[in-house]
């Protein structure tokens, strides 16, 4: 859980970086809200599916559902790698 409040807190830590405050998230303005915006919903999405994981998916847990944790550990990197995409294109202004 400790990674999960460092992660949430790094991804408002890089919304504030980029000079995106509260009052212009999820504006899709400029290239660099638009990224801004699309990786805190991802953040968001990751927290959904950890919370998920932790307190529904792991204490029943057994042989014939363990296919459950491995989408959700799919679904997680998924959006990992979503949101190093979203990251990269930073430097060439956003989307």
């Amino acid at each position: 859980m400790l990674s999960l409040i460092l992660h949430i807190m790094s991804g408002t830590w890089m919304a504030y970086d980029f000079g995106a405050t509260m009052k212009t998230w999820f504006r899709f303005y400029s290239g660099f809200e638009t990224v801004v915006s699309l990786k805190l919903i991802l953040l968001f999405c990751t927290f959904i599916c950890v919370l998920y994981a932790q307190f529904v998916v792991i204490p029943n847990l057994n042989k014939n559902n363990i296919y459950r944790i491995a989408i959700i550990n799919l679904t997680v990197t998924s959006i990992g790698v979503a949101m190093l995409i979203l990251g990269s294109t930073l430097h060439y202004g956003g989307i």
